[in-house]
């Protein structure tokens, strides 16, 4: 009877009530909220999807004289070509425009246990004297699409107007004799070929992946859209970097000539400017969602707390920490989704807490690392947890057990050996999810354990690496999303008023 009743006071007098919660979903906004209290911003997808379209139809355009590669190796090659007009000069340069290359698809090629890029395979290659403009084209399927090299005399070279797809790199120049001045280009879609988890600071022609990159004293790259490749651009010595837009990647920086580039706060990462920070001391950095990507390099006494990315922008984090006596960054209570590679950490006196990474091709890469502790350091669906370089010393990382963590060393031999105390030496062997030779480690127990790889004339790591449970992952406590959020609560205050009316009635008797 009990039951009866109050399915027939629900039916009567609380059906109403439940039907307005349940208008409330459709016509209250989304509300996002991570685990922190803070409300996490999306772009809009709308707003995206008219954009790209808009820039679709800007490029779909008729006009455009199908043509197979252009290849440039000699000043004589430029004859072989007659829709390119011009003689060279700088005052009547040779001209490709309205040209459409479709190639036959990216090629790769077999190097021992790796496929690589076969980087011989380029829409529009140039090795040759003679001023030249390329503009208003397209490329796609290629290996490279537009690459210029050595023998390119120095001066500056337009390229504007160019559609790129569907090839492993977009624009590759990386003379710094060669001024490229690059302008209204699309770029999308370069991708690697085959190891999606390795970020290699120093050359990206073996796996591809990269819409822009130039090292140009003095280029200029302006009004570019560039989307959906592994890594965005890559940019060294380029002195006008402006209104560039990212969408689902983002900017490395070319560490080497990463101090004199100008990047430009006026490009943009999913909609958000790019953050971009060199130098900054005694900061505190929490606003995390106002920006498309986060790079801080040189800050001294950085805190980076309460953050959480959801958006691909190539590498959530970038953290290039100088190794001074005064300096100490702090990274905490940070989650990071949906990268190529989570976080990028370099440098010395480094300390992280509570970071947690899932769904990405890689977790953490730590570059060059000394005198640095990591506690709490949790991944889920990660291809790669996380990998480090050899040149590691007085570091200490807390890890769960079983957690598959990789050592690589660009300088090791086959007969080296990583101790480890107390538990069995691991020999070197083949990496391949990084396509390299290193050392793949993962602690079944949980304990403390001591490692240290000496290298002959090349130094050594030395580190330490503490086995845990699982921890409590710090999304758990996420509020439900959307119309789940919303039903959760109207289902909550129904039951409350169940509940009153039930013991109203009841005390009444």
């Amino acid at each position: 009877m009990l039951r009866i009743k109050l399915f027939t006071l629900l039916k009567k007098k609380y059906t109403k009530v439940f039907l307005f919660c349940l208008f409330l979903t459709s016509t209250l906004p989304a509300m996002n909220f991570d685990f922190f209290g803070n409300q996490i911003f999306y772009s809009n997808q709308d707003r995206t999807n008219a954009v790209i379209n808009e820039k679709k139809d800007i490029y779909s355009s008729n006009g455009y004289q199908v043509v197979d590669p252009i290849n440039i190796t000699t000043g004589s090659d430029w004859a072989l070509y007659p829709f390119i007009t011009g003689n060279g000069s700088a005052s009547n340069p040779y001209i490709i425009e309205n040209v459409e290359i479709i190639g036959d698809g990216i090629k790769t090629i077999i190097s021992g246990n790796d496929t690589l890029l076969n980087t011989s395979y380029v829409g529009i290659y140039i090795n040759a004297g003679g001023s030249f403009i390329i503009r208003n084209s397209k490329i796609s399927h290629t290996s490279i699409g537009i690459q210029l090299y050595v023998s390119v005399p120095p001066g500056s070279y337009p390229i504007s107007n160019v559609e790129i797809s569907d090839c492993s790199i977009g624009l590759y120049s990386r003379w710094t004799h060669v001024d490229v001045n690059i302008s209204n280009c699309y770029i999308h879609d370069c991708n690697w070929v085959s190891i999606a988890a390795k970020i290699d600071f120093n050359n990206y022609l073996d796996y591809g992946g990269v819409g822009i990159w130039v090292r140009s004293d003095g280029g200029i790259i302006n009004n570019c859209r560039i989307e959906d490749c592994s890594i965005g651009m890559v940019a060294g010595l380029v002195q006008e970097n402006r209104y560039n837009e990212f969408i689902n990647c983002g900017f490395v920086p070319d560490w080497i000539y990463m101090f004199v580039t100008d990047y430009d706060i006026t490009n943009t990462v999913n909609g958000k400017p790019i953050g971009i920070f060199w130098g900054i001391d005694n900061w505190v950095f929490t606003n995390a969602s106002l920006y498309g990507q986060l790079i801080f390099a040189s800050c001294s006494n950085l805190t980076l707390n309460n953050i959480h990315i959801t958006e691909p922008c190539s590498i959530g984090i970038q953290l290039y920490s100088s190794t001074f006596p005064d300096q100490k960054n702090i990274l905490s209570n940070i989650i990071c989704e949906n990268q190529k590679l989570a976080m990028y950490i370099r440098g010395g006196k480094i300390f992280g807490d509570n970071l947690y990474v899932k769904n990405c091709e890689a977790g953490f890469y730590f570059n060059g690392i000394v005198n640095s502790e990591f506690t709490r350091v949790m991944t889920d669906n990660t291809k790669v947890p996380i990998y480090m370089t050899s040149q590691i010393g007085n570091f200490t990382i807390e890890i769960e057990k079983s957690t598959k963590f990789y050592l690589v060393d660009w300088n090791a031999w086959y007969g080296d050996i990583l101790k480890i105390v107390p538990g069995d030496d691991v020999n070197m062997s083949y990496i391949t999810e990084l396509g390299m030779s290193g050392y793949i480690v993962q602690f079944n127990a949980f304990g403390t354990y001591h490692l240290n790889l000496t290298i002959p004339s090349f130094g050594q790591a030395i580190f330490t690496v503490k086995s845990v449970p699982r921890n409590i992952r710090p999304d758990t406590l996420t509020t439900l999303r959307d119309f789940p959020f919303i039903l959760y609560w109207s289902i909550t205050i129904l039951a409350l008023l169940v509940f009153i009316e039930f013991c109203r009635k009841y005390y009444k008797k």
